[in-house]
């Protein structure tokens, strides 16, 4: 890794030395958009997978539902199953 640092730090000594601020500016400016770009894209695919994956489970009978598969995951059980009557009534 030492060397890609090394081989790095001199690239950016000289291309800072052979271009004016205004250039440096509009690149990484531009390095940044494209970046926010690619983690906003990401960031949308894995929602909408998440929200229907969270869907699926939601729409599952509770029956089904495997005990062991829900201490592994962070579940949001189904509200529909919680008896919220007291007991007695």
């Amino acid at each position: 890794m030492l060397p890609l640092v090394i081989i790095g730090t001199t690239t950016g000594v000289l291309v800072n030395l052979m271009f004016p601020p205004i250039v440096l500016s509009i690149c990484l400016s531009a390095l940044l958009l494209f970046l926010t770009y690619g983690s906003t894209k990401n960031a949308i695919k894995l929602y909408k997978k998440e929200t229907l994956l969270m869907k699926q489970k939601m729409e599952m009978p509770i029956e089904k539902i495997d005990r062991a598969k829900l201490d592994k995951e962070k579940f949001i059980p189904d509200i529909r199953a919680i008896n919220l009557e007291p007991e007695g009534a």
